[in-house]
């Protein structure tokens, strides 16, 4: 075939990939760029700014790695420890650790988070669910973490486990 005929089907494909859905987009009147015309909002923003009756005056922990962030990175661990209404006591660990400072398939170990002082209970180690004690005294068990949405993915099995265990304190 000649080579402009590739070309031209090159062309037609690229066009077309250019028509597809672009998303619902405003102008910026200030540079003309388009920009989106809605924010996503982490479940941490959710949860502080409109659903802080949910978790305040009570013992909460969090299953969390470095993932859980806000809109501006800032940790999860930090947000809900330094708010007045969060008495965030425990926090649980998936796979890459707390801070996520941990390799993939590494065994991750209890401990002290080095920024709040607060435990930190494993579930990436020789325990894969938390405990009866390491659920004793917490109200609110608080899960956030940002997966690839696949099944075999370890956090869906963290997360299930957890719940199991929580629902059965």
């Amino acid at each position: 075939m000649p080579q402009s005929y590739h070309a031209r089907c090159l062309w037609v494909v690229l066009a077309a990939a250019g028509c597809g859905a672009q998303g619902d987009r405003t102008a910026s009147a200030a540079d003309g760029v388009a920009t989106p015309a809605a924010v996503v909002q982490p479940g941490i923003e959710t949860l502080l700014a409109d659903s802080i009756h949910l978790v305040a005056g009570r013992r909460v922990a969090l299953l969390t790695n470095h993932t859980g962030v806000d809109r501006e990175g800032r940790s999860s661990i930090d947000r809900l420890h330094e708010h007045p209404q969060v008495e965030l006591v425990a926090l649980f660990s998936p796979e890459h650790g707390i801070r996520g400072a941990a390799e993939a398939g590494e065994l991750v170990e209890s401990g002290r988070d080095e920024a709040t002082g607060l435990p930190i209970h494993s579930l990436y180690g020789s325990t894969r669910q938390p405990t009866p004690a390491m659920l004793e005294g917490i109200d609110v068990l608080l899960y956030d973490i940002q997966d690839v949405g696949t099944r075999h993915y370890t956090y869906i099995s963290t997360t299930a486990l957890a719940m199991e265990a929580a629902g059965a304190a």
